[in-house]
């Protein structure tokens, strides 16, 4: 432990980070616009926190600056949680809406079940809007188990 402590001859102390941030989904990045940077802030220092204290967690995946709809994917115990979409609305959307006033609402990203069909028609306005902001891994966790193991969940029958 004395290595990590002790300055080298140059006065510095051993690097034992990466030198590369870590990147993620509320990562404020030089490409975002503020309003998206504030959708960010307000996701990690104020929503996560409070998703994350129940046992799940939340995504920022997109922002629709012509609708002022932000898309979130939900995780953890609240995939599947009858409870989700009154925090979704009540919290999450209330929270960026007020301190946001270009949001004019919150939707979470679903994931299909496997054995879903894909070509119902009814719902073909909801498909082509979440197409765009769906993500390849949303698409591969098709199934419970695999839901469960990328929220970090261990699985046993």
């Amino acid at each position: 432990m004395n290595f990590y402590t002790t300055p080298n001859k140059n006065g510095e102390l051993p690097e034992v980070l990466l030198s590369q941030p870590l990147v993620t989904d509320t990562t404020i990045l030089d490409t975002d616009d503020e309003v998206v940077a504030m959708i960010k802030e307000l996701l990690e220092t104020r929503i996560r926190p409070a998703v994350q204290d129940d046992g799940g967690d939340i995504h920022y995946v997109n922002f629709q600056e012509d609708s002022g709809i932000v898309y979130v994917k939900l995780a953890g115990s609240c995939v599947g949680c009858p409870s989700s979409s009154v925090t979704l609305k009540n919290g999450v959307e209330n929270m960026l809406m007020h301190y946001i006033p270009e949001v004019s609402g919150v939707e979470a990203i679903m994931e299909k079940e496997e054995g879903e069909d894909s070509d119902d028609d009814d719902d073909d306005d909801d498909d082509d809007s979440n197409k765009d902001v769906e993500s390849e891994d949303m698409k591969k966790a098709r199934t419970y188990e695999e839901r469960l193991r990328a929220a970090g969940i261990p699985y046993s029958d």
